[in-house]
């Protein structure tokens, strides 16, 4: 029987319910000076006027080594109820510039982590990583990105576990998803996130037709001007045929982005500002398929 492995137990995909596939609760690297999200009350708060305005529950994307707190996530999803997923895994190699230590894994190192990691649980607790994440920058990739796609790949055939990729606005997807066929990964497994920083929709055209999810995440980062030109583009995809391969999410990742931490817009912004906007170039029954039914289907596994 398939399940999504949230932080608090196995849930059936049906019981997933509205879902945000990218957002930080915390968050701390290099790339990111004095946007550290570090503080578990503001963070909480931010969240809990995610589930206040419609949201279900959210992937946290926070992979290893960044800053993440697995435990204080834990305690946000009992408090706000909220069905969160956390991702296991490693970012792009510009995030690990100060820890020479994770940049000396080797792929063994890897899949041995992410398999504890969702199998045991983060620190032997039980509390379990529920996605793999990899991250790929606009150079060629690196030997420490090429290891993590292999260790991601390793551990998707063994346990089938989906995959979430970091692209950077230049990154080369198409290289990326040849790394995960090279690796035997359907990539009906695969979302490539931040796909919506790429503005020609040939190109998410053709990357589509390989069969993977698109994720949608840059609505609360837009100026008027592109934010129209994101609601047509995702019209654009919609009326193509693919609504059943796009996620939707924030990742405002930022304490200048969260209200409880002083910023703009909150995650409120998502459903409440953007979302309506969206489904007047949509439809209900499309908003309702992007938000629930594909992040159930991207999720779901058999462990």
């Amino acid at each position: 029987m398939k399940i999504i492995r949230t932080i608090l137990k196995d849930i059936k995909p049906e019981e997933l319910g509205n879902f945000n596939y990218h957002e930080h609760a915390f968050q701390c690297t290099p790339l990111l000076p004095n946007e550290d999200l570090d503080d578990f009350e503001k963070s909480q708060k931010e969240f809990r006027e995610l589930r206040e305005s419609g949201f279900n529950g959210y992937l946290e994307a926070t992979p290893y080594g960044l800053g993440r707190r697995p435990d204080l996530v834990a305690k946000i999803a009992q408090s706000t109820g909220l069905n969160i997923v956390h991702t296991t895994g490693f970012h792009k190699l510009e995030h690990y510039s100060d820890q020479p230590e994770i940049l000396g894994f080797n792929v063994e190192d890897k899949i041995n982590l992410i398999i504890s990691e969702i199998t045991k649980g983060f620190n032997n607790t039980n509390i379990k990583a529920g996605v793999i994440k990899t991250g790929v920058g606009e150079k060629v990739l690196s030997e420490f990105e090429k290891s993590s796609i292999q260790a991601a790949a390793c551990v998707n055939r063994e346990i089938g576990t989906a995959i979430m990729v970091h692209l950077d606005k230049k990154s080369n997807a198409e290289l990326v998803l040849d790394l995960f066929e090279e690796n035997e990964v359907e990539l009906s497994r695969v979302c490539l996130a931040h796909a919506d920083a790429k503005v020609d929709p040939n190109e998410l055209k053709n990357l589509l037709a390989r069969g993977v999810y698109l994720g949608f995440d840059r609505a609360a980062r837009l100026n008027e001007i592109a934010e129209l030109g994101n609601l047509k583009l995702f019209a654009e995809l919609v009326d193509a045929g693919f609504c059943g391969q796009i996620l939707f999410g924030g990742d405002l990742a930022r304490r200048t982005r969260y209200e409880a931490y002083g910023g703009k817009p909150g995650l409120r912004f998502l459903n409440e500002v953007y979302l309506p906007k969206l489904q007047a170039v949509t439809s209900e029954s499309q908003i309702r398929q992007i938000l629930n039914e594909n992040p159930a289907t991207w999720l779901a596994f058999t462990p």
